[in-house]
């Protein structure tokens, strides 16, 4: 009995030297790649971190200056460098905004670069920007097409408020109050915040008073 469990485990031990020769690099190599995917993501969180942080406090030592955020943001690509272009149009009188403004937030909202959220953002204020400050000169179908990435997604966070300044543009631009209206009538049942809701219930007012009078 001790001559036969003596040799079962010289025989086990002689299979794990085998296994052990033949897998054992494979072994060595697959615990070798899940360090460095392991050690990869914790040096690429690590990066991001520090480069967010970076980028932080590069906003908050331009944010007293309107020169330093327009800077920032044009050199920037960033969350942070998109919200020092946005900061840098709100701090500018109306001549600026409706100049070196317009050509900030329409930067932001071209490259691709900067992150989408900031891109559609800027896409609204630019739109908006356009017909408070250049009234006589907007071209109604360039800021609709402007629109269109918002519009033509409901998924977007500024979707409906992007379906507003489309029904603005619509309605009074371009005089077709009927699609202005059915604009405004797709998201009557969306849940928005106050100011939003209540421009929207204005506009249908006033474009259904409109197509009364006509």
């Amino acid at each position: 009995m001790d001559l036969m469990t003596e040799a079962q485990d010289e025989l086990r031990q002689e299979r794990a030297k085998h296994y052990a020769r033949k897998y054992g690099p494979y072994v060595a190599i697959f615990i070798v790649l899940i360090l460095i995917i392991v050690g990869g993501k914790q040096a690429w969180h690590a990066y991001n971190l520090n480069k967010d942080q970076k980028n932080t406090v590069a906003l908050l030592n331009s944010v007293d200056s309107i020169d330093a955020l327009t800077q920032l943001s044009s050199s920037n690509t960033s969350a942070q460098g998109a919200m020092a272009g946005l900061i840098a149009y709100s701090r500018m009188d109306d001549t600026q905004k409706s100049n070196e403004g317009m050509a900030l937030l329409n930067n932001i909202a071209s490259d691709n670069a900067y992150p989408e959220l900031w891109r559609d953002y800027a896409t609204l204020v630019y739109v908006r920007s356009a017909l408070a400050f250049q009234e006589g000169s907007v071209d109604a179908d360039a800021l609709l097409e402007k629109l269109k990435p918002l519009t033509n997604d409901d998924d977007k966070p500024f979707y409906a408020a992007a379906i507003i300044e489309q029904a603005v543009i619509t309605g009074i631009l371009k005089q077709d109050k009927d699609t202005a209206l059915s604009l405004l009538n797709d998201i009557r049942d969306k849940t928005l915040p106050a100011h939003l809701s209540q421009k929207r219930d204005d506009l249908m007012t006033y474009f259904t008073f409109l197509k009364k009078d006509a």
